[in-house]
């Protein structure tokens, strides 16, 4: 066979991917797979296919690799499924693994990564398993004259996941985790990440309110991410992707959907505040604004939180990830502090709605603020809630 020239993989891949419906899983925050849900619905021809705990089975286009890359807020990564079979030993992995048409998925690239996952299943040895799956794509590639070595920073990566006997092949498309949407910078001790902030906000419909107040707002991920969507602007704008190195990628057709992705940006009607105690931190968090492009909307400030008192306007919402007494300051001096807290929320902001991320709700009980709705899901590691209610009148 003749080494596979660059129109012969032209050819492949019209004719094997790029018309063709395809398998994807974009795995989520555990506890926000219906907000990913909705998320999905909005992607062009989409289909949903399954819920699983912390993620969701879809398909639909290869376009749809730019599209949820593009626009998905709560998708951590989108994978792109290549086969599912049954894998009770190494032989068998090698046999399947070398069936598949890696030239459409490889192409010409030199190096690629592999991510090995094993459990409960009797092929479990992460390093025979790699070595086994290479030695199947050497296989595969060799008769076409290709010959790509492994390498942990290569731009593509395939997931290779076994559990209970099946194995699962996926291309990451997205490369970075998708929380890394390019603006965030500066990071506070106890940070929250992009996509759960979306999650969170999209869960309390964040752009019907018409004023957002963070009073302890850290380095502003969770009102950067409200502002960027009241703004409407997409949160893959700023970054690149792994799918940029896939074969089958269109520079001309990606380019054309961040056009119009940018063009349904509009001006949002709700207003942005946050405040925070140190003011480097402020500092911080209005550099992350301003390359989020958002810093116009969002006014920062630097007090005590218990201290303030903002007047409501129209539906305004309280929105915190406060303290868990995990990293900053002692459990007993954090208990205190959010207890004070409480109490002056309960006298300052009659009628506000809040939501507040919180590893327990202890805090908002002492001022008889429990809260309405708790959505466990975990950060950093922690398990944690996000509290909802409305202060009481």
């Amino acid at each position: 066979m003749p080494a596979l020239s660059e129109r012969a993989l032209e050819r492949r891949l019209k004719r094997h991917v790029l018309k063709a419906t395809h398998s994807f899983f974009a795995p989520c925050a555990p506890g926000f797979e219906a907000v990913l849900e909705a998320e999905l619905k909005t992607l062009p021809d989409v289909t949903l296919e399954s819920t699983e705990r912390g993620g969701v089975s879809f398909s639909g286009p290869l376009d749809t690799v730019y599209h949820a890359n593009l626009r998905l807020r709560t998708a951590h990564r989108i994978l792109l499924r290549l086969d599912d079979f049954l894998a009770q030993s190494y032989p068998t992995l090698f046999n399947r693994i070398s069936r598949l048409a890696w030239e459409h998925y490889l192409g010409f690239n030199k190096t690629y990564a592999l991510k090995v996952s094993a459990k409960t299943s009797r092929v479990r040895h992460h390093k025979n398993i790699a070595e086994t799956v290479h030695s199947g794509v050497l296989k595969a590639l060799e008769p076409h004259g290709l010959n790509p070595v492994l390498s942990e920073d290569a731009p593509l990566e395939f997931h290779i996941r076994l559990f209970q006997d099946r194995c699962t092949v996926s291309l990451n498309t997205s490369g970075e985790h998708l929380h890394k949407r390019g603006y965030r910078t500066h990071i506070s001790q106890a940070p929250i990440r992009e996509t759960l902030a979306a999650s969170a906000l999209m869960s309390v419909d964040s752009p019907s309110y018409d004023l957002i107040f963070d009073p302890m707002c850290g380095s502003g991920t969770l009102l950067i991410e409200a502002a960027l969507l009241a703004k409407n602007k997409v949160p893959g704008l700023s970054r690149t992707f792994a799918f940029e190195a896939m074969p089958s990628f269109q520079r001309s057709k990606w380019e054309r959907f961040k056009l119009e992705a940018t063009k349904e940006q509009m001006p949002p009607d709700t207003q942005f505040l946050g405040n925070d105690s140190d003011a480097a931190t402020i500092a911080a968090a209005r550099d992350n604004a301003t390359r989020a492009d958002v810093t116009e909307l969002i006014k920062f400030q630097s007090g005590l939180a218990e201290s303030l008192n903002v007047p409501s306007q129209g539906r305004s919402l309280l929105l915190s990830n406060v303290p868990y007494g995990e990293r900053l300051g002692s459990k007993e001096e954090v208990k205190a502090k959010l207890q004070g807290f409480a109490i002056h929320l309960a006298q300052n902001y009659a009628g506000w709605d809040y939501a507040f991320v919180t590893k327990d709700t202890a805090w908002l009980e002492s001022a008889e603020l429990k809260p309405e709705r708790t959505h466990p899901f975990q950060n950093g590691g922690l398990n944690v809630f996000l509290g909802t209610g409305k202060i009481p009148n």
